[in-house]
C-alpha cells in the first residue's frame, strides 16, 4: 500500500467568453515504481465513478481515466499527442499540444502545471491549463 494523499485538480479551458474552472478534490494513493510516481484516485461524476491514474515521469505526465468514457492523455512539453475520446455519438479525435509542463517535487507535496492547446477532429478548440497539487495526508 502506498502513501495516502489528497489530490486537488483545477482546470480551465479558455474560450471566447472566458472559461469556467473545473475543480476536483479527492483522496488517493501515491506510490513509486520503476523511477515513476503513480497517483491513483477516484472521481465521482453524475454518471459514474471514474478511476484515474496519474503517471509522473521525469519530464512527462500520463493521465489514464477508466470508466465508460475512458481515455489516455499524454503531456510532454513541446510535443503533440493524439487520443480518442468516446461519446454517445461516436469517438472524437483529441490532439493535445503541450506548451508548458512544470513538475515540482517537494518532501510531502507534488505541484504540477500543464498548459496545452486542445484540438478536436483537427479543429483548434482552446488553450487549457491544469493545476494539480498532490499532498501527503
Amino acid at each position: 500500500m502506498g502513501q495516502q494523499v489528497i489530490v486537488k485538480l483545477k482546470g480551465i479551458q479558455f474560450e471566447e467568453d472566458g472559461g469556467k474552472p473545473i475543480e476536483v478534490i479527492s483522496c488517493g494513493e501515491r506510490y513509486e515504481k520503476n523511477n515513476k510516481m503513480y497517483i491513483i484516485y477516484d472521481e465521482i461524476t453524475q454518471e459514474e465513478v471514474v478511476n484515474n491514474t496519474i503517471k509522473i515521469g521525469e519530464n512527462e505526465i500520463n493521465i489514464i481515466k477508466r470508466g465508460s468514457r475512458g481515455t489516455h492523455l499524454f503531456f510532454c512539453e513541446g510535443k503533440s499527442s493524439v487520443t480518442w475520446y468516446p461519446t454517445p455519438f461516436g469517438e472524437l479525435e483529441v490532439e493535445i499540444i503541450t506548451t508548458k509542463l512544470l513538475i515540482e517535487r517537494r518532501e510531502k507535496q507534488i505541484i504540477i502545471k500543464i498548459v496545452y492547446d486542445l484540438n478536436i477532429n483537427h479543429s483548434y478548440i482552446s488553450e487549457c491549463i491544469v493545476d494539480m497539487c498532490i499532498t501527503d495526508k
